[in-house]
Order: structure tokens, then C-alpha cells, then sequence
């Protein structure tokens, strides 16, 4: 059941046009940018990596390419299916 809800939900809806998918936050490798190579962002976005989504809390514009923190990621799917079973979900009927 996880990896039918993770690959019904479409992850590009949730990856900026430039995101961080490297270690090395000043490697120019480490970036994905939408509109410079599109192919590269695609294939980034389609693997199942972790991708860095916001630095600094929102603080930092991703366009800038800094040195911040990273502050939020889209999970890989294999995480977030290895997380399903901890939410101990129960199947319940809905009142009509």
C-alpha cells in the first residue's frame, strides 16, 4: 500500500525550480535549477533522494544558491514509506 499512495501523489508539485541535492551546499553540482537544465531537475525529482526544498526557514532565497542551512527537504519515497507503519493507522467506516 505505501508505494501506491507515495507514486499517486506527483513529488514535482512539491520541489522548487532550484533545490539543493548534494552534501555540498557550495558545490554548483549540488543544485538542481528547473530552468537552466531541466533534464537534471526532472531526473533528481523522479530519483528517490532526499531534495533540500528551503534554507534558513524560507529565509534565504534558493535562487541565491548560499551557503545556508538547509530547513526543510522532500523525503525520499523509500523514507517515506519506511515511515507508514508507525502511524498505526486502523480502518474505520465513515458515518453516513
Amino acid at each position: 500500500m505505501p508505494d501506491s499512495l507515495i507514486s499517486a501523489v506527483p513529488r514535482h508539485l512539491f520541489v522548487p525550480d532550484i533545490a539543493l541535492v548534494g552534501a555540498v551546499v557550495d558545490d554548483p553540482d549540488s543544485w538542481i535549477d528547473r530552468t537552466a537544465d531541466p533534464d537534471r531537475w526532472w531526473q533528481a525529482v523522479n530519483d528517490d533522494r532526499a531534495i533540500v526544498t528551503q534554507l534558513d526557514d524560507g529565509a534565504v532565497d534558493m535562487a541565491a544558491k548560499s551557503d545556508a542551512d538547509p530547513a526543510a527537504t522532500a523525503t525520499c519515497g523509500r523514507i517515506a514509506a519506511g515511515r507508514f507503519p508507525c502511524l498505526r493507522t486502523t480502518r474505520s467506516r465513515t458515518p453516513r
